[in-house]
């Protein structure tokens, strides 16, 4: 199992994640980082604070803030929109690594 911890991810333990379906988890330092950083989020969204793609639009739309009735709504369009492609799907090797990789750096 590959652990995630934001610094020690390995070109070799990589493609072990993409090739070999090497399983994937989160460091409990690393799990620890991500809640505190949602704590900061969550902090400021509660305040009023305008915080991008929370409680405001995107793009051109991010000075509009969202009414906290639909904050969820847009959260899950966001996934929504990021979970629709273009063209075939990735190889599943790609898609592997591509997650491993962006866990890694939010760690």
């Amino acid at each position: 199992m590959i652990v995630l911890d934001g610094s020690s991810l390995t070109l070799e333990a990589l493609s072990r994640v993409a090739h070999d379906a090497e399983r994937v988890s989160l460091a409990d330092g690393a799990r620890a980082r991500v809640r505190a950083s949602r704590a900061v989020v969550d902090e400021h969204a509660a305040r009023g604070t305008a915080v991008y793609g929370v409680n405001t639009g995107f793009g051109a739309l991010a000075d509009v803030a969202i009414p906290a009735d639909k904050l969820a709504a847009l959260q899950l369009n966001l996934l929504r929109s990021h979970a629709a492609g273009v063209g075939d799907p990735l190889p599943t090797p790609a898609v592997r690594a591509l997650v491993a990789l962006r866990a890694n750096v939010l760690a």
